[in-house]
C-alpha cells in the first residue's frame, strides 16, 4: 500500500529526529508508526517542514511544496492522513482520486 503522512506545522523534522532529540508526541508517534508501516513492505512517504529531503528508515520524506511530484504522488496513493489540522483537508480532498482514503 502506499501511504502518506502530511504534516502541516512548520517544525522541522524527519524520522531520525526522535531518536537524536525531543519532538512533540504527535511528530514522535507519526516517525514511529511510518517507519513500522515501511517494515511491513508498505510504501511510506511523509510531507512536513525538513530542510532535507531523503529516504530515511524506509520512509521517503519530503519537503511539503506545491510541485508536480508531490501532486502525481498524492494522486497516486491508497491513504492520506493528515496530521493535526483537520481544515487542511478541505483544501487537500479536491485533488484526491475518488479511491484514496483520506484519514484525518
Amino acid at each position: 500500500m502506499k501511504i502518506r503522512f502530511l504534516d502541516t506545522y512548520t517544525w522541522h523534522y524527519n524520522i531520525e529526529t526522535p531518536y537524536r532529540e525531543p519532538l512533540g508526541g504527535t511528530q514522535s508517534a507519526i516517525c514511529y508508526l511510518a517507519e513500522a508501516l515501511a517494515a511491513q513492505g508498505n510504501e511510506v512517504f511523509l510531507l512536513n517542514n525538513t530542510s532535507e529531503s531523503g529516504m530515511w528508515r524506509g520512509v521517503d520524506w519530503r519537503r511539503r511544496v506545491e510541485d508536480k511530484s508531490n501532486l502525481e504522488l498524492l494522486r497516486s496513493l491508497d491513504f492520506l492522513v493528515i496530521v493535526n489540522i483537520v481544515g487542511k483537508a478541505l483544501k487537500v480532498k479536491p485533488l484526491l482520486g475518488h479511491h484514496i482514503k483520506l484519514i484525518l
